[in-house]
């Protein structure tokens, strides 16, 4: 399983960071996106580096407050 907490803003090419996500996919690891900016009202994952992740995520979830990350048990557990 691998856990990544990031704003999807990142600074190396997206094209990277998804052949990097559909590697660990074929692999067989399980991808949580923890996203701290995913709570806020009117969020929409349009920068490129989360664009680019999300069709590899098994989970993508808030990360702003300390509720959000206790509702990640539930998600963990499905997985």
């Amino acid at each position: 399983m691998v856990v990544i907490l990031s704003d999807g803003y990142d600074s190396e090419s997206s094209e990277v960071l998804g052949d990097a996500l559909a590697k660990l996919k074929r692999r067989g690891c399980k991808i949580i996106w923890l996203n701290p900016l995913k709570g806020w009202q009117g969020y929409e994952p349009v920068a490129k580096g989360m664009a680019a992740a999300l069709p590899h995520l098994d989970a993508f979830a808030a990360a702003a407050t300390l509720a959000d990350l206790a509702s990640l048990e539930r998600a963990l557990e499905r997985l």
